[in-house]
């Protein structure tokens, strides 16, 4: 995401005065006089963007058993987006108030060439201020309340902290 700053002339509007046009409506704040942001959305690519939507209607068991916990703000009000791409990645699970990302991943993931693309992914996107906690299918079916616990540990640290011990 990125913010863009607007300088718009923008006096508020005085009795009798119609409001502008330029003054901000709900989905942007005002910050000061006449100056505004909004969040104007990074372009996807459209493969990568149907990428996504294809993860979203083939979600792993354990990705949907994790979603049903995550969905509608379930857990302390956090809000997470699901098959959520970003840059060239498409993170599972993804809370971007606190820019924790989840990954769940299966026996592939357990291979040398996987797991150095995991560990890249996850530096690139820890650069970025993203943290990363990484799951295994089975923990989440086996040990759904840990699972659980690990990221609400995650959603309540600081900003600058690291993620907590466990999750691999």
């Amino acid at each position: 995401m990125r913010v863009l700053e607007n300088a718009v002339s923008d006096p508020s509007p005085q009795r009798g005065e119609a409001r502008s046009a330029l003054r901000p409506r709900s989905g942007a704040r005002q910050v000061g006089r006449g100056e505004k942001h909004t969040w104007a959305p990074t372009p996807v690519p459209p493969a990568l963007l149907q990428a996504a939507r294809d993860l979203r209607q083939q979600m792993t068991d354990a990705e949907q058993c994790l979603w049903q916990c995550l969905r509608g703000k379930q857990l302390d009000g956090f809000h997470f987006r699901k098959q959520h791409p970003i840059a060239r990645f498409v993170l599972d699970f993804y809370c971007p108030a606190v820019r924790l990302a989840i990954e769940i991943d299966g026996a592939q993931h357990n291979t040398a060439p996987e797991r150095a693309s995991d560990e890249e992914r996850t530096r690139w996107l820890n650069a970025r201020g993203i943290r990363v906690l990484r799951f295994w299918n089975h923990e989440v079916l086996q040990d759904l309340p840990g699972v659980l616990q690990r990221v609400w540990d995650a959603l309540h640290l600081p900003p600058s902290s690291p993620p907590p011990a466990g999750g691999r």
